[in-house]
């Protein structure tokens, strides 16, 4: 019987393949374009950086933004605005973040968590979808998981702070 040997994602595990976290996730966001034309949507022009949302970082609040997108009349080049925390480097965490505010893009953050919402994520199979069956998970997961051994290591140290 062939065994299928198992490669643990994370991120000291992952060859560097980019200087900069920016460049690391403009070639994600490329990945994510075919897993949202499978799901009949077109993403939109996004730029995507590190770092906090507006109301940014406070220590000991219960709980704080990791990721966020921004609606495309609040950028003055009609472009969603993508931030993802520097609190979080393994590609995997990255990548699922950046899934999440993607949906929020092709809806130029019009839905919020609501029933739009909920519809591209379960169309694209991304697991923020409700009633998403444990095979549909598990084939999001997989793709996931190829996009991070293509894209290697995320370029960036963790932010430790709070």
């Amino acid at each position: 019987m062939n065994r299928v040997r198992k490669i643990h994602i994370c991120n000291v595990n992952l060859e560097l393949r980019y200087k900069y976290a920016e460049e690391w996730l403009d070639r994600a966001v490329n990945l994510y374009s075919r897993v949202f034309e499978d799901g009949g949507y077109t993403l939109p022009t996004v730029r995507v950086s590190v770092g906090f949302s507006d109301d940014g970082y406070k220590e000991g609040r219960r709980k704080n933004t990791i990721a966020i997108c921004y609606a495309r009349r609040l950028s003055a080049d009609g472009v969603n605005e993508i931030y993802i925390t520097p609190m979080r480097t393994e590609p995997i965490d990255v990548l699922f973040l950046l899934g999440h505010e993607l949906i929020h893009a092709v809806d130029d953050c019009r839905s919020g968590h609501r029933k739009p919402f909920y519809d591209i994520a379960k169309n694209i199979g991304h697991w923020d979808a409700k009633n998403l069956g444990f095979t549909e998970m598990r084939a999001f997961y997989s793709k996931v998981e190829s996009m991070a051994l293509e894209l290697g290591r995320y370029p960036r140290g963790v932010l430790k702070i709070g």
